[in-house]
């Protein structure tokens, strides 16, 4: 029994690392339906670097921009 808990301590004692990359997802994103995705990079002992990328699938009718997205737009220029 002492060396099945000193092996346990000598387990648990040992240093651990860390992972470098991470994949991550916001849930509140998720909520609203706008898919993202977000990889986090370690960069050193406390520095990381995160980057998200997302994409709404609405658009506003009232967006001249929205035009160019459109199928109807197409028809238009023709």
């Amino acid at each position: 029994m002492k060396k099945s808990i000193f092996f346990f301590f000598l387990l648990f004692s040992l240093p651990v690392f860390s992972q470098r990359v991470a994949i991550k997802n916001n849930l509140v994103y998720d909520a609203l339906l706008t898919p993202n995705l977000s990889l986090e990079f370690s960069l050193g002992e406390k520095w990381t670097l995160d980057t998200q990328v997302g994409m709404n699938f609405f658009f506003y009718e009232n967006d001249p921009t929205c035009l160019l997205y459109t199928s109807d737009a197409a028809d238009d220029l023709i």
